[in-house]
């Protein structure tokens, strides 16, 4: 309880306070308000308040915690909680689940990056910092404690479950189109390999995929060129990527064909992926002409020389994404062909997220999932098979293998 003092002091501060207008009753408010300390009923100072990006990554944390409840089944897609019971824990006190609808059992990070990983949650954090990072293989290598290949193997892995999700997503508003080509890029692209696939020490043999697919590498066509034998404009020795991006950086895209883009190519790589509200806007190439006229699209073609920088509609965005797709096949860190849409996808991400605190961006790409697609294992990463290119013998990839 307060004395009689204070309660006297107490009177005469607010009778004049009654004696201020409104305007200054606020001010004086406000400036008490900021310089005294907070304190609770109870007499003890409160807590201050937490800054904006601390609160808003405990709420993210929150949320996260919350999808962690899990509601709905990775594997089959169920989403009714009266179908999902927990199954007891595994080894290391995981809590499993079992799914009424397909009879099967799964944890938390079932078909997230960690999916049947032995590495901890730390040498997660460190793994996908160091590639939103731009850090080398061999830098998150040493930094982990992990040999290259595996460190290699999950990076590719992270971003497959980048182009999961782009693929499932409707780009809306103003879409902005275009193609650019390169050379091919075998790297990677061996005959011999020294260990198996689950492992294990061991020889295997395989076809190169240039071989396999008929398609010259990317010295034996500068080697062409020099001789004056090289085909003038766009030719088919180059690999024609086609990409579409919103005024967010939603992103769609990869390589499509050898050579030029016709409509049926455009056809197959954008339109499962534009909304009815989609507004595209590319340049006036045959290609685009009959692409929007066949399936009816709201546009507008702009010419590339006199347009693309300027004016309302421009082409600003995806060519700034191609220009740091040339600024990664020009450098060391160039990417093979085959693994190039995991590249593009995950590049166009770190734009559509650039303003986020780095420590969200590792938790939004560690919980990514998408219902019944597990992620990449290190089999599927050596065996991709080369997107373009008709192939010179049938069959799946895994029947030109041979072990010894």
């Amino acid at each position: 309880m307060l004395d009689s003092d204070a309660m006297k002091q107490i009177q005469k501060t607010i009778e004049i306070l009654n004696n201020l207008n409104d305007n200054e009753k606020d001010l004086v408010l406000n400036d008490i308000n900021s310089k005294l300390e907070p304190f609770k009923n109870d007499g003890t100072i409160k807590k201050k308040p937490k800054k904006k990006a601390a609160f808003r990554m405990e709420k993210i944390k929150i949320q996260l915690n919350k999808s962690s409840r899990v509601t709905s089944c990775p594997l089959c897609g169920s989403n009714h909680s009266n179908n999902i019971k927990k199954n007891g824990k595994d080894s290391k006190g995981n809590q499993r689940y079992l799914c009424k609808s397909c009879k099967k059992t799964f944890n938390t990070t079932t078909n997230k990056v960690a999916h049947c990983s032995k590495k901890s949650d730390g040498y997660w954090n460190l793994l996908i910092g160091g590639i939103l990072d731009n850090k080398t293989y061999k830098a998150i290598a040493e930094e982990t404690d992990s040999s290259i290949s595996t460190v290699y193997t999950h990076a590719l892995r992270v971003m497959e479950q980048v182009v999961n999700t782009s693929k499932s997503q409707l780009l809306e508003g103003y879409v902005e189109s275009d193609e650019t080509y390169f050379l091919p890029n075998f790297k990677g692209d061996k005959e011999i390999y020294k260990y198996n696939f689950n492992g294990t020490p061991g020889i295997t043999y395989r076809k190169t995929d240039h071989e396999l697919y008929g398609i010259p590498t990317a010295s034996e066509i500068k080697n062409r060129q020099k001789k004056g034998l090289g085909l003038r404009g766009i030719s088919k020795d180059k690999i024609c990527y086609c990409t579409a991006i919103t005024n967010d950086y939603t992103f769609c895209g990869g390589p499509v064909k050898r050579g030029n883009i016709d409509e049926v190519t455009l056809s197959k790589a954008l339109l499962m992926n534009l909304s009815p509200k989609t507004f595209f806007i590319g340049d006036s190439s045959r290609a685009n002409k009959t692409f929007v006229g066949k399936y009816n699209i709201k546009h507008e073609l702009v010419v590339s020389d006199k347009n693309s920088r300027n004016g309302e509609y421009n082409l600003q965005k995806v060519n700034y994404l191609h220009s740091l797709i040339k600024e990664i096949m020009k450098s060391n860190r160039s990417f093979s062909t085959k693994h190039s849409e995991k590249y593009i996808s995950f590049l166009a991400w770190k734009l559509k997220n650039k303003e986020l605190p780095k420590e969200e961006q590792i938790e939004l790409l560690k919980n990514m999932m998408l219902d019944n697609k597990k992620p990449l294992t290190w089999e599927e990463v050596r065996t991709t098979s080369f997107p373009i290119g008709e192939k010179i013998m049938s069959g799946n990839l895994h029947n030109h293998i041979s072990h010894e």
